[in-house]
């Protein structure tokens, strides 16, 4: 029921996955996932038409991880702190 959300912030949250279900947020512009040990994305996140921006911890994903999270979001500014 969040049809208008824009920007998610779950900094912090210390979430180990992150859920499916997120691929439903449509008008999702800018999400925040720093500071949670995560693995990995779920693949609905690479649905999100939207996503403008989306920050994530460097040290949760490997370069190879990160160049292909980027390749995959190619108009998302993909930042890793």
């Amino acid at each position: 029921q969040c049809k208008k959300l824009k920007k998610l912030d779950l900094t912090n949250c210390m979430l180990e996955q992150i859920p499916a279900e997120i691929g439903k947020l449509s008008t999702l512009e800018e999400l925040w996932l720093l500071g949670n040990p995560l693995k990995a994305l779920p693949e609905s996140i690479f649905g999100l038409k939207k996503l403008q921006q989306l920050f994530l911890d460097s040290g949760s994903f490997d370069k190879k991880q990160q160049q292909e999270i980027k390749k995959r979001l190619p108009n998302t500014n993909v930042m890793f702190n």
